[in-house]
């Protein structure tokens, strides 16, 4: 079992370790308003940590390995997201409630503008990321948010496709 070490920020002195997934972490993110921690991890995992004990709320088990975790609570409309992407190209939006997941984009294959110059092969294009994703920013004031990827694209979303 892999463990990560919790640190004391006002004196940088390690406090304790935390075991709990089987992989190395790739990555961690605060839940503010459940005073929680989630990682994601080699192990096809997400879990969630209750930061005042360290003890483990809850699991998610991922398809493929995750990159990037992401909470935004909007107090404005009593929403919130919780996001995972990763190494599928893949953007999942979860349900901390009970964890699990409620809407996924991936790519898509659609039918490019025909072009008599076109070889037949290039006649299709993808929607999405065609790699790893490695970031999501929240854009909340536009209802928005980025996303980037090892496929050198940046990509712009609506926040609103999940109503």
């Amino acid at each position: 079992m892999k463990e990560f070490k919790v640190y004391n920020s006002k004196n940088l002195q390690w406090e304790r370790s935390v075991a709990g997934h089987r992989g190395n972490i790739t990555c961690a993110e605060h839940i503010w308003d459940r005073d929680m921690l989630a990682t994601s991890s080699h192990d096809l995992s997400i879990m969630f940590w209750d930061m005042s004990n360290w003890q483990k709320k809850g699991r998610i088990m991922t398809n493929d390995i995750q990159l990037t975790l992401r909470y935004y609570k909007d107090t404005n409309r009593d929403t919130h997201y919780f996001m995972s992407s990763g190494i599928d190209f893949m953007i999942t939006f979860y349900n901390l409630d009970n964890m699990k997941p409620i809407k996924v984009i991936q790519p898509e294959k659609v039918p490019r503008v025909l072009n008599p110059n076109m070889r037949s092969d290039q006649g299709y294009e993808f929607r999405g990321h065609t790699a790893a994703i490695t970031d999501i920013l929240i854009v909340p004031a536009r209802d928005i948010f980025f996303t980037c990827a090892m496929d050198a694209k940046i990509i712009c979303w609506d926040l609103k496709i999940l109503t």
